[in-house]
């Protein structure tokens, strides 16, 4: 708990970036578009591959896009913490939570600019479809929704320790 106090932004990081430890062995166990079926659960190798996407934009721009959004949110989650002048286990937090989406970006970023797709391993069949992904893209998920709790836990602990604004 004190490492991830001190060091929310690298404790962040590795959670996102831990998916890297997995990928591999998915493409060495399986072979691109190879999986197999436990049940309702998919194991397998899946590429997601660079392609244009949404509104005619490269998987890498939209990538880059993401980055941006994120550096916004981070910057202005750091400023409001400046400006407030006290940090708080919500600002602690809101910093874990936006590192750990920029390890998940950061090794999607890496591998899809080194083999041209990104490793989906995991996934659920049903009704004859199936969806395919990998913890990376669940812990994206999460950091994201845990991020609107942690923001306003840093308001409301911010306002108490000030007092109200104004």
């Amino acid at each position: 708990m004190n490492f991830f106090m001190r060091y929310p932004e690298l404790a962040g990081f590795l959670l996102g970036a831990a998916d890297l430890l997995v990928r591999p062995w998915a493409k060495w166990i399986f072979e691109p578009s190879e999986a197999m079926r436990l049940g309702m659960v998919l194991l397998g190798n899946v590429p997601h591959y660079r392609e244009t996407r949404a509104l005619g934009l490269e998987t890498m721009v939209w990538f880059g896009i993401a980055a941006g959004v994120l550096a916004f949110m981070y910057s202005g989650m750091r400023i409001a913490e400046r400006i407030g002048g006290a940090s708080n286990i919500g600002f602690v937090a809101c910093r874990f939570l936006l590192s750990g989406v920029a390890g998940v970006l950061a090794i999607n970023v890496i591998e899809a600019a080194t083999t041209g797709a990104v490793t989906n391993y995991v996934g659920l069949a049903y009704s004859g479809r199936f969806t395919m992904l990998n913890i990376g893209d669940l812990v994206l998920w999460a950091c994201l929704l845990g991020f609107l709790p942690a923001s306003a836990l840093a308001a409301m602990l911010l306002l108490k320790t000030q007092g109200r604004p104004g």
